[in-house]
């Protein structure tokens, strides 16, 4: 058997199913407890870091919308329904995580916050139009970012 050390730097998914293995068997003593609690962290921030990666592609979304509403209206009638689409996908996808991790729910806030900043940005060069058009802070609030019936009021990015 390879050591575990080895094993956890050349192939990881072989040393995943050795250490599962490991504690199927209660072999404790061999299991390879510093890198098996890293991965269980990992799993955790991937999920967490999935939450922000849903509300990034939402955030971006919703301000094409209301952007173009107002700075580019062939824009908005050229791809509005596609950005709606994929709003609809995203919170779709928020709430089926956050329904199979609840205690993120709390986070959604904070990581709102983060993605907004990033979501201007893409937004921005996606319309072709300076950030300064795009409203700071977030002009929502994290209930109408995450409700499936809600729509940007298409005068707010003043």
């Amino acid at each position: 058997m390879q050591a575990k050390d080895d094993l956890y730097d050349t192939d990881l998914y072989a040393w995943a199913q050795q250490q599962a293995q490991l504690v199927r068997e209660g072999a404790w003593d061999a299991v390879d407890r510093v890198h098996l609690l890293e991965e269980i962290e990992d799993v955790g921030y991937s999920q967490r870091d999935a939450i922000a990666s849903h509300l990034l592609v939402l955030l971006t979304h919703l301000l094409k919308l209301a952007g173009a509403a107002q700075h580019c209206p062939h824009d908005l009638a050229r791809a509005g329904r596609g950005w709606r689409a994929t709003c609809r996908t995203q919170r779709l996808l928020l709430a089926k995580r956050l329904r199979r991790n609840p205690s993120l729910r709390p986070l959604v806030f904070e990581e709102c916050l983060e993605a907004y900043e990033v979501a201007r940005v893409e937004a921005a060069a996606g319309l072709d139009v300076e950030e300064a058009l795009l409203p700071v802070p977030c002009p929502w609030t994290e209930a109408q970012i995450l409700a499936l019936d809600f729509w940007p009021d298409m005068s707010e990015t003043a």
